[in-house]
């Protein structure tokens, strides 16, 4: 039985797990190629709209489980879903972010140095095609939906489900626009990885 107990102890070291790997993953990226590697700007350009959205997400997922820790009256007003709150459920949805966090740090460390957070145009990085690259084009993104869905099984209400559903949105968008440039970049290097390789999986 996952108890929201347990649930109020397990997503905040969830969350600094994941944030913590992202930072040091960030600072290691940096010293070897010499600058950040989040490439996204400031501009009005809809690759740098959709950057922006990324953070607010990442941000408001935060926001959400310090809510769900700290105040059970504030997290009503977040509109649970009861019928969703089944035991079931949450394992399945714990289940799920605990694989994704493992398959996001499995993807990011197998690209080296060619991890980005964004389109990085002013480096050319090699096309990574081995280990959970040879089985899904977007495996970092994909982990990413699936933990956002094991968040919503996990704590199910209005704004993880809308978390969720936008971020599906976001990262359809961003792969289109990331594989453009890697078609540009590649060439026919891609399209028959593309060829060989599904998508997402």
């Amino acid at each position: 039985m996952i108890s929201d107990q347990f649930l109020r102890w397990y997503l905040p070291m969830y969350a600094a797990v994941y944030l913590g790997w992202i930072v040091w993953r960030s600072r290691f990226i940096s010293r070897q190629i010499g600058k950040s590697p989040r490439v996204f700007g400031r501009s009005d350009s809809v690759y740098d709209y959709v950057g922006r959205w990324f953070t607010l997400i990442r941000v408001l997922v935060i926001v959400l489980i310090m809510i769900f820790v700290v105040s059970e009256d504030v997290y009503q007003r977040l509109v649970p879903i009861p019928y969703l709150e089944v035991n079931i459920l949450r394992v399945i949805g714990l289940g799920l972010a605990s694989i994704a966090l493992v398959w996001i740090v499995l993807a990011q460390t197998q690209m080296g140095g060619s991890w980005r957070m964004g389109i990085d145009r002013n480096t050319t990085t090699a096309l990574v095609a081995h280990g959970l690259f040879s089985r899904s084009r977007n495996p970092i993104y994909l982990g990413m939906m699936l933990m956002l869905f094991g968040l919503f099984l996990g704590i199910p209400n209005a704004v993880s489900l809308l978390m969720f559903v936008l971020s599906y949105v976001l990262m359809q968008i961003q792969v289109r626009l990331e594989e453009d440039f890697m078609t540009q970049t590649h060439g026919e290097e891609y399209r028959s990885y593309c060829q060989r390789v599904r998508r997402w999986l």
